[in-house]
């Protein structure tokens, strides 16, 4: 048997961590109105069809084009994500330990590198045979 788990807003509570990284782009001395700029909330869409993927790190890009200084917002980015455990719900782990490893796949949609590294230090890699970051 195969299990296929969706990360965010399954395991993962991503209406929360917006909020936080929302916070973190606010006390490096970021606007909420060059935040919402920036930010791309699904199902945003390119005029191919295709969906925009977040990305931290483009963000900050961005608004240091418009001039703004960014290196607070860097570093405090990089901290912010060493840990992205507190985002897991509660009974996440309470379920995946109860399911063979063998048996689940871990299936997220988004930037890959972003996604990669929010899941590995959501530390909930371990309980799957294959995380897979998808484009569609």
């Amino acid at each position: 048997m195969k299990i296929f788990i969706d990360f965010d807003d399954v395991l993962f509570n991503t209406g929360k961590f917006i909020k936080d990284l929302k916070r973190v782009f606010l006390a490096a001395g970021i606007s909420e109105e060059n935040f919402n700029r920036y930010y791309i909330d699904y199902p945003e869409r390119y005029r191919n069809g295709r969906l925009k993927k977040y990305n931290p790190w483009d963000h900050a890009a961005e608004l240091e084009k418009e001039g703004l200084e960014v290196k607070k917002l860097e570093r405090s980015l990089k901290k912010f994500l060493r840990d992205t455990g507190p985002y897991v719900f509660a009974d996440a782990l309470f379920f995946l330990k109860r399911l063979k490893k063998k048996d689940l796949y871990l299936v997220s949609y988004g930037e890959n590198d972003f996604q990669e590294l929010k899941i590995k230090n959501s530390k909930l890699k371990k309980y799957f045979k294959k995380v897979m970051i998808v484009d569609g």
